[in-house]
């Protein structure tokens, strides 16, 4: 099962990043692609398939401007609950019209990312969505910006702009990035809730975020930032997997490539249980304290067809 495409190249995008580590010009070939998306009903479709939809109040041009109080008509959605818990009386949010939604991409490439058995790794499968996303935000005539995690805490961060050399020095270092990638590095599943903490002071009211990670990166400290962060922005969820992570084979020897090295494992019954598990057990807290939010998980795997996971033509069929 060494990044093995034999089953699925005749079905996967051709300009698609496959392998364990992205290809530049892939991701700048997903362009044409990417500008025939329209994210806004891909993400509602992913949402409806994922089991979760977003609520109307966070849809394209609302912004948060004030909490007054509670009056007769008003939509109960809107209660503002912090405001009526501190003093006593009901109070309901107020929005106002904007023009634009800006679009923000956090993309991982930390290197618990760095693993696959078939097709590709998830570090690549990241930045195949992300480029779709910062593609299809182009032209559309959105602000794009976005943030790039790497090895050793390492970050960059792009402001949003509608500059499309500004989309490529993303693309550029995002491929940089993840090339840096090795199985030799130490993993750490809490720098993303940090940097999900500190969007909450960076994203503008009504703005789309894109989280592209690993399931177990979503901690119970990260959901409780990405909660906070849906009071006033629209946000989707990807958790990107690989086969092996889901519903790993117990009989034989099994190799999976780790980039510079290929491994055999033999794992019995009992550990193939657990690990399934573990994952779906994961999965299920995970969605359980999403839906409350409203936030879409969209699961994706490393042979997924990137390009046909944001085709809204395409029946998905995503487990909550």
């Amino acid at each position: 099962m060494n990044l093995s495409n034999s089953h699925h190249s005749s079905t996967l995008h051709k300009d698609s990043a496959t392998g364990a580590f992205t290809d530049k010009q892939c991701l700048l070939g997903l362009a044409n692609a990417g500008s025939k998306i329209n994210l806004a009903k891909s993400t509602y479709a992913l949402s409806r398939s994922s089991g979760t939809h977003h609520s109307n109040q966070r849809g394209r041009g609302m912004e948060f401007l004030e909490s007054r109080h509670y009056q007769p008509g008003d939509d109960i959605r809107s209660i503002d609950w912090r405001v009526t818990a501190r003093t006593g009386k009901t109070h309901t949010k107020v929005f106002a019209e904007e023009k634009e939604q800006p679009v923000f991409v956090l993309c991982d490439q930390s290197p618990y990312m760095f693993f696959g058995s078939k097709v590709r790794f998830k570090s690549v499968q990241a930045t195949n969505i992300a480029s779709l996303i910062a593609w299809s935000s182009l032209k559309q005539g959105d602000r794009f910006g976005g943030e790039i995690l790497g090895k050793d805490n390492e970050s960059r961060l792009f402001k949003l702009s509608r500059n499309r050399s500004r989309l490529l020095q993303f693309i550029e270092q995002m491929t940089e990035m993840n090339h840096a990638l090795s199985n030799h590095d130490s993993a750490d599943f809490g720098e993303i809730a940090e940097k999900l903490h500190q969007l909450r002071y960076l994203l503008m009211p009504g703005s789309r975020l894109y989280v592209i990670s690993d399931l177990f990166a979503y901690t119970d400290t990260a959901l409780k930032a990405l909660a906070q962060l849906s009071a006033h922005t629209q946000i989707t969820l990807f958790a990107v997997n690989d086969p092996l992570e889901i519903s790993p084979p117990c009989t034989g020897q099994t190799q999976i490539s780790l980039g510079d090295r290929v491994m055999s494992v033999i794992l019995s019954k009992e550990q193939k249980q657990t690990i399934e598990n573990q994952y779906e057990t994961r999965k299920q807290q995970v969605v359980q304290y999403l839906n409350n939010w409203n936030i879409p998980l969209i699961p994706v795997s490393t042979t997924d067809d990137p390009v046909d996971l944001f085709n809204v033509g395409k029946k998905h069929n995503y487990k909550k």
